[in-house]
């Protein structure tokens, strides 16, 4: 045997008598305490280096007392324990609990995972944005689909390439172009285009990111071409036509001679092509304003002459216009008076004779009542003899004279006119 402290088996059978004599008691079934097998396994491979080395006396009392049977069946323990006489069996209970911490660890992480790589998981558009799904680890663009405005799922590894969904400004100042007659004009406008998204994947194919400069020098270009068609009176005097005419010619070369896709959304030119058609630049023009149109300081006094010479003959030309006028409104006022002077005079004429017309018929109309009325009374008197009915006719016209006084009683009557 080994000489060190350890204490033999008759002081160790001398240690679980006392224990006896005192009334400790072992472990009942069902209770269940941390064995040697337990220890040796929770330890690691360095531990097991020292298994021969002889163990503490308290380690081998508990060893003692596992080992014992159920309700105080002891077995003595020998001078050493080594794993051999030790009972490594685990308790049934306790038998799937190494597996049960795996599934819980795994479950754990998974869900951490979850929580952490579901949210990566989403990126987000603003209202005014649209783009391609895009991976982070390679760069490459997943063009076959087109996302708008929202928060959308695509993976942990997968981010937008963003565009303007919104209207795309563009303000060109004081640009010079020549006009119909080969003059210079100095012109300020703006437009606003936007991207389709039906058009998106050939924008991006062509241009990529880049494609602003590109499609505003080609609507520069566009509107260079189209200033030639109109004259300095046209820009001065008809701007809403120039106007009209370059929005058209900026339109076409942002979107094409072709008919859009959907020309409800997208308003078609009219004449527009389904086939044997350009596509443009994959963009559509809606908005076009014409601002500021300057011509050179040498037209501009060139026009100012034109007008200072138009205003001058203009002059002229009201003066010897307000003569003929004056001579015309004499003229006009003096054959006016005559046709009243001739109207007043007609109507003299006309009331006199009407007049005269009216005392006639008034005179023929009391002599024949006056006939009318002698008649009746020669009927009446029974005068026959005319010397009598001239006499009657006489005597009447005296009474009816104003001045003629009358007297009764003389042989002869005599008239006399009063005072």
């Amino acid at each position: 045997m080994d000489t060190d402290t350890t204490p033999s088996g008759i002081e160790l059978e001398r240690d679980l008598s006392a224990n006896e004599r005192t009334g400790d008691t072992f472990p009942v079934e069902g209770e269940y305490r941390e064995s040697s097998f337990d220890i040796e396994v929770g330890l690691g491979s360095a531990e097991r280096e020292e298994e021969h080395r002889e163990p503490p006396l308290e380690d081998i009392q508990e060893e003692a007392k596992d080992k014992e049977e159920p309700h105080s069946l002891h077995r003595r323990p020998t001078g050493r324990v080594s794993t051999d006489e030790v009972d490594t069996r685990m308790p049934e209970s306790g038998s799937t609990g190494p597996l049960l911490c795996l599934c819980l660890v795994g479950a754990s992480i998974g869900s951490l995972l979850i929580v952490i790589l579901v949210p990566l998981s989403f990126a987000d558009l603003e209202y005014y944005e649209m783009g391609f799904a895009k991976r982070k680890s390679t760069g490459t663009v997943d063009r076959s689909k087109v996302y708008t405005g929202g928060r959308h799922f695509i993976g942990v590894d997968y981010t937008f390439k963003k565009f303007k969904a919104d209207a795309h400004i563009e303000v060109f100042q004081k640009m010079e172009f020549f006009n119909k007659e080969k003059l210079s004009v100095t012109m300020t406008f703006a437009l606003q285009y936007f991207l389709m998204p039906e058009e998106l994947k050939s924008l991006h194919d062509s241009y990529d990111l880049g494609y602003r400069p590109i499609l505003r020098n080609t609507v520069k270009a566009a509107i260079k071409d189209a200033a030639t068609k109109y004259s300095v009176d046209e820009y001065r005097k008809e701007r809403p036509k120039v106007s009209a005419g370059l929005f058209k010619a900026a339109k076409v070369s942002l979107g094409g001679t072709c008919c859009f896709s959907d020309c409800k959304k997208y308003v078609c030119d009219t004449g527009c092509l389904r086939s044997n058609c350009t596509k443009g630049l994959y963009a559509y023009l809606k908005y076009f304003q014409l601002e500021e149109v300057d011509i050179t300081e040498q037209q501009e006094k060139k026009f100012l002459q034109a007008v200072i010479e138009r205003e001058k003959r203009d002059t002229e030309n009201y003066k010897q216009r307000e003569k003929v006028l004056r001579k015309e409104t004499e003229f006009l006022k003096k054959k006016i008076e005559n046709n009243a002077l001739e109207v007043s005079q007609n109507a003299t004429a006309k009331s006199t004779l009407i007049k005269a017309q009216a005392d006639a018929a008034a005179k023929a109309v009391k002599e024949n009542a006056r006939n009318s009325g002698l008649q009746t009374i020669y009927g009446t008197v029974n005068i026959t003899s005319e010397a009598h009915k001239k006499s009657l006719d006489y005597l009447r016209t005296l009474l009816n004279h104003k001045k003629t006084h009358m007297y009764v009683g003389f042989t002869t009557m005599i008239a006399k006119e009063g005072s």
